[in-house]
């Protein structure tokens, strides 16, 4: 709660998710996020950091995400918390979806 508070921050969601590969994890300015944990086949030490081009927190949080999931960081299927920061659906002000943001790796 210390690193990003308590209100549904990414971060927050994250280190909680990751707690049985001790993951800890902090997203930066202009679309950076570094990320390290225990792999959980051999115990040696893993770590990533993204950057988004353009800054966006949009692209940036589905990418972590899904690269901490397929690493082994966080399990799958996801926890409740997580599924928010992941790949979803754009909407308009009316509600009606017109895209989607999607993880292709």
């Amino acid at each position: 709660d210390m690193i990003a508070g308590t209100n549904k921050r990414i971060c927050t969601e994250l280190i909680k998710a990751g707690e049985s590969s001790g993951l800890i994890a902090k997203g930066g300015a202009e679309g950076f996020y570094a990320a390290a944990w225990l792999d959980p086949q051999t115990g040696e030490g893993r770590g990533l950091t993204v950057k988004i081009e353009d800054g966006a927190q949009r692209a940036r949080d589905p990418l972590v995400v899904e690269l901490l999931r397929r690493y082994g960081a966080i399990k799958t299927p996801l926890k409740s918390e997580l599924v928010q920061f992941g790949a979803s659906e754009i909407k308009n002000h009316a509600g009606l979806e017109v895209g989607k943001v999607e993880v292709l790796i």
